[in-house]
């Protein structure tokens, strides 16, 4: 994308992916089918984001938006189990509408953030997912990290709070 990157960043970026390694402890166990999973939809976002950088010069917030809503929609409609299909509750509807009505408000605001900085210093922002997720986790489904998990997020945290870090410390550095 042209954006300059030095070598205390993608030692940042690289310590991040030990921080990875370390809540996936490859080796300990095959990899589940979740973990490829999220792994895969990593990478996905990961070129979601260059996408969106790419395209934020000569598309609209408002067309880009509109890509990601339809696109998953026809993926959607093309593997959907029709026999398997159960029509959702009011509750369900509401929820699911919920869900959609914020997924384009963080899109719409994920667009702008990436059309006006670099994802080198964002990416590490996103990493405030990992409090939200753990949170979640506790509190909709009973589960706590254990230690790795802990010890590999505050890595990742880590990683990221310095590439923010070391982007306002070369700003203060400019005239």
């Amino acid at each position: 994308l042209g954006d300059k990157v030095g070598w205390r960043r993608w030692s940042a970026v690289i310590m991040g992916f030990v921080g990875v390694l370390v809540m996936l402890r490859p080796g300990q166990q095959a990899m589940s089918l979740a973990e490829v999973a999220v792994l895969v939809a990593a990478a996905c976002y990961a070129s979601q984001a260059i996408t969106a950088r790419k395209l934020s010069g000569t598309e609209s917030t408002l067309s880009l938006s509109l890509y990601i809503i339809i696109g998953p929609l026809i993926v959607a409609a093309i593997f959907i189990d029709a026999d398997a299909w159960i029509s959702p509750d009011t509750v369900g509807w509401v929820l699911m509408t919920a869900a959609a009505a914020g997924s384009v408000i963080a899109w719409i605001g994920f667009i702008n953030a990436y059309r006006s900085v670099s994802p080198a210093i964002l990416a590490p922002l996103e990493y405030v997912a990992l409090i939200g997720g753990a949170i979640a986790g506790y509190l909709l489904w009973d589960e706590v990290p254990d230690r790795w998990v802990v010890v590999g997020a505050v890595i990742i945290i880590g990683s990221g709070l310095f590439i923010v870090y070391r982007r306002e410390a070369s700003e203060e550095c400019k005239p």
